[in-house]
């Protein structure tokens, strides 16, 4: 689904999406219309404290983790507060691992997955913004494949997030600056009865 107007009904939001999408932007829309304590969790800020010279799966699992002790320590705080997750992955797969390392740490609730997908043309605005001299020289023929490629990724056999977790709920947000939301979590929803 893909609605320019979305209720969050999950205390919990984890906001995936390519390269210089728009997803921090879409993580401090929702804290800003979100009148209540809230929190960003960015996997980019803990992944600026990691030591790079790990392997991809190695360094994947130090991320998931981490992102599971900032979540922890996040309910300890305020066990009321809205959680966002800015994380780096754009495959189910590897969100699927977030998750599940999350279970692992007796995390229960239900939450909502964002995919920031913007359009080629807002794609580019959020690379001059960020300033991202890499993406800055590619050609928007070369910008419009980086992002089918993410796309099809998406929508591969991992595509679908309710695949493995059916109690979630997901959106494909197209254009994050405009998305609005609206907010009901009273009712604490948890996916397993511990």
């Amino acid at each position: 689904m893909f609605p320019k107007n979305i209720q969050i009904n999950n205390q919990m939001i984890i906001i995936i999406g390519p390269t210089t999408s728009g997803k921090t932007t879409l993580a401090y829309r929702i804290q800003e219309q979100y009148h209540a304590p809230s929190k960003v969790i960015s996997q980019e800020n803990i992944l600026k404290q990691e030591e790079l010279n790990q392997s991809q799966e190695a360094l994947d699992s130090v991320l998931h983790q981490q992102m599971a002790s900032a979540v922890q320590e996040a309910f300890h705080e305020n066990k009321d507060q809205l959680i966002i997750l800015d994380t780096l992955n754009i495959g189910m797969d590897s969100v699927s691992d977030l998750i599940s390392t999350m279970k692992a740490t007796d995390y229960f609730r239900k939450f909502t997955l964002l995919k920031s997908y913007p359009s080629i043309q807002l794609h580019r605005t959020f690379c001059e913004m960020k300033n991202d001299s890499m993406e800055q020289s590619l050609t928007e023929d070369e910008i419009k494949s980086i992002a089918l490629g993410q796309r099809l990724y998406y929508e591969s056999n991992h595509g679908s997030l309710k695949t493995h977790f059916p109690y979630s709920e997901e959106y494909i947000v197209f254009n994050p600056t405009t998305v609005n939301f609206s907010f009901s979590l009273g009712s604490r929803p948890y996916y397993k009865v511990k």
